[in-house]
């Protein structure tokens, strides 16, 4: 009950500093006094675009700027770059695009209009880490692979498409008037799908929850993909830019100085005036850095703001406010030992705080020695990979805690040539030598489980790499979705990897300069009853390990072929799973999790609902779901909830009555009727 408490006291400090506020805003104006209309950043670096032709770029996180020479004098548009920043292209006015190789050192006109038609007016540009996508009127999506050379147009049709987005360099989307379309081969293929709303202005914050902003100003989220939009907000001004770190932390921003944040879901906003600075010009582009200490909203006649954590302020909740972090992941081996640094801890006096380091795990093979230190030495006598927590306090409730990962190899296959077949049962390590390009194949000996994993090195400097493979340990991972995943089934399909550099142990996952043609394979044998018609997808979990995504396509098991080849390219190394796609068809009615027990820390037993479709709260699913009315009464016979479910063979309920509280512990039944199907099931909420 003491941890409970002191991670409430926590969470109610979060919501606290990011509503109320001893934030400092700082305003800067911009020499040039023109209209910023879009910016960028990675990690310190950004960028951002004006009228006039002008870009700007700062290295030390906003403060400093420097004038980049585009040679143009057109109102820039609209700003993208690739994760790396070896592509910047930008949008002007209409049909014009301008890329830099450089990170915008210097500037080459590559617009497409030798492809396009005159009356082709351009919205939105997208970069991936091999192409440059641009779209418009007219439904046009345009593609290029030699860094804007020569365009090939994709899609044309008789709408207007106002954003382009790729998740990564396969799986992309474009919305706009009453459309949506997407692909997950690089835009080779784009599926559409019809929508009654015209949206202009769109947030992706993972690759099925979407927040998007009609011509009217009305606010939406996805329900279950692009096919259904639940209604959220009507914002009474003109929104020019989305931004949310997470479901319930919101920003909006648009003309006349209007900007709105969350509170504290994103069905309920709030207006925020910038103390000191009043204004009514348009603010056009709102970006929160992922710490949410800092948060910039660029608008016309030259005018940014950053908001920042002020420090000097007396408020002793804020000089107290932590955010652990236990870096990593890490890498040594069984005869190293490896420092596991608190030093990315955000809190103001980080020397004054209580660290306390302890093993995950439940293993005598790993030590940990001054663990009670902001730096503290990991030891293991078996490879494997071991989960290490980190809690940090002030001594005075103020609570923070986290975990990270260690990777520890007893000895690694050394690859020297092409097409090594590898065998291994739980783990292996791989060494890369030199500039050999090489097929690695990986076999899992599990029963029915075939996996087969494809690295084509890219050819450089002669720097070894260690590939570390691991079955992961699901315990320390997520359930995907409530028992319809079969994840127990199919748990020993996750697998970790991870990328080290082996002579300075830094771990390379996202660093794509290490390889190319990555690409995961899974096979499933034939005559295994529980995967009968049912789909299956490869998915991968995020960096966070909380919510696991579905990357590539779906495939149906057959039961007399099974499925020879479930693949998917990959974009960087991390952790991936076969998982069987939610299944909703079952004749009967199943209502998941039964009890309802979301603060026991078991994940299976269900957990508050935290957005849509993500498997929070309650699932009732069935093939008469579909268009069915839910009505939900307590003992005592009073209607809790009710609501008429739309189209699809499942509804998510939030655990909350008509007025939006929290459901009572207690005995409820769910009655479910369609047409002339009627079934009344028994839930328990235990709270």
């Amino acid at each position: 009950m003491k941890r409970k408490f002191l991670v409430l006291i926590f969470l109610i400090l979060i919501l606290k500093l990011s509503v109320n506020a001893n934030f400092l805003w700082t305003r800067f104006i911009d020499n040039t006094a023109l209209n910023i209309n879009d910016a960028v950043f990675l990690g310190q670096r950004g960028w951002f675009c004006a009228d006039n032709g002008v870009i700007k770029t700062t290295n030390d996180s906003g403060i400093t700027w420097t004038n980049q020479n585009t040679g143009i004098n057109l109102n820039i548009k609209k700003i993208a770059v690739n994760n790396n920043a070896s592509i910047v292209s930008v949008l002007c006015d209409t049909q014009t695009i301008i890329i830099s190789l450089d990170g915008g050192v210097t500037w080459i006109n590559r617009s497409p209009t030798a492809h396009i038609s005159s009356n082709i007016i351009l919205k939105d540009i997208a970069v991936t880490s091999n192409a440059i996508y641009a779209v418009g009127t007219n439904n046009i999506i345009l593609k290029s692979t030699n860094n804007g050379q020569t365009w090939i147009k994709q899609y044309e049709g008789i709408l207007t498409s106002n954003f382009i987005y790729f998740f990564n360099d396969n799986n992309g989307l474009v919305i706009g008037d009453r459309h949506i379309l997407m692909t997950s081969n690089a835009g080779a293929d784009w599926t559409l799908t019809n929508t009654p709303y015209n949206f202009k202005k769109v947030y992706c914050y993972n690759n099925y929850l979407w927040f998007a902003v009609t011509d009217d100003n009305k606010l939406y989220q996805t329900i279950e993909g692009p096919t259904r939009w639940a209604f959220l907000y009507a914002f009474n001004f003109n929104v020019n830019s989305l931004y949310f770190s997470s479901y319930n932390n919101g920003w909006a921003v648009g003309d006349n100085g209007n900007i709105y944040f969350t509170a504290p879901n994103p069905a309920n906003w709030q207006k925020l005036d910038i103390p000191n600075y009043p204004h009514t010009f348009d603010f056009n582009k709102i970006f929160m850095y992922e710490n949410q200490d800092t948060i910039f909203i660029f608008g016309d006649n030259g005018y940014y703001f950053m908001r920042t954590f002020d420090y000097t302020q007396s408020d002793q909740q804020l000089s107290r406010f932590i955010i652990s972090d236990a870096g990593g992941p890490y890498f040594t081996t069984i005869d190293e030992t490896v420092a596991l640094s608190a030093e990315r801890t955000i809190a103001r006096n980080k020397n004054f705080l209580r660290y306390r380091w302890t093993k995950l795990n439940n293993t005598e093979n790993a030590q940990i020695t001054d663990a009670d230190k902001m730096t503290a030495v990991f030891s293991a006598d078996t490879s494997g990979v071991y989960f290490v927590k980190l809690a940090v306090d002030d001594y005075r409730g103020n609570y923070s805690e986290t975990f990270t990962k260690i990777c520890v190899i007893d000895t690694f296959i050394n690859l020297v040539s092409n097409d090594t077949f590898v065998t291994f049962r739980n783990s292996a390590a791989l060494k890369f030598n030199n500039n050999n390009l090489f097929d690695v194949s990986l076999r899992l000996r599990n029963d029915f489980n075939d996996l087969t994993i494809t690295i084509n090195r890219v050819d450089y400097a002669e720097t070894p790499y260690i590939l570390f493979i691991n079955r992961a340990q699901s315990q320390f991972l997520p359930v995907i979705r409530p028992n319809i995943s079969l994840y127990e089934d199919l748990s020993y399909t996750i697998l970790d990897f991870e990328l080290f550099d082996l002579k300075t142990k830094n771990n390379l996952n996202r660093q794509t300069f290490a390889f190319d043609n990555l690409r995961i394979n899974y096979a499933l044998a034939p005559n295994i009853d529980n995967f009968k018609n049912r789909s299956f997808a490869i998915f991968k979990l995020d960096d966070n390990y909380r919510n696991w995504s579905k990357i590539g396509g779906d495939y149906l098991y057959s039961i007399d072929n099974g499925i020879a080849n479930i693949s998917t390219d990959l974009q960087h190394f991390s952790i991936y799973a076969l998982f069987s796609i939610p299944y909703f068809d079952n004749d009967d009615i199943f209502v998941y999790p039964n009890p309802f027990i979301p603060n026991d820390g078991n994940i299976k037993t269900g957990r508050h609902y935290t957005g849509a479709d993500d498997g929070s709260g309650i699932y009732f699913s069935g093939k008469k779901m579909a268009n069915a009315k839910i009505t939900i009464v307590n003992l005592a016979g009073f209607v809790v909830f009710e609501q008429r479910n739309t189209n699809k063979n499942y509804f998510q309920w939030n655990v909350s009555d008509k007025k939006g509280n929290r459901a009572a512990s207690g005995f409820y039944y769910v009655i479910i009727e369609a047409d002339d199907y009627k079934c009344i099931k028994k839930l328990q909420i235990v709270n």
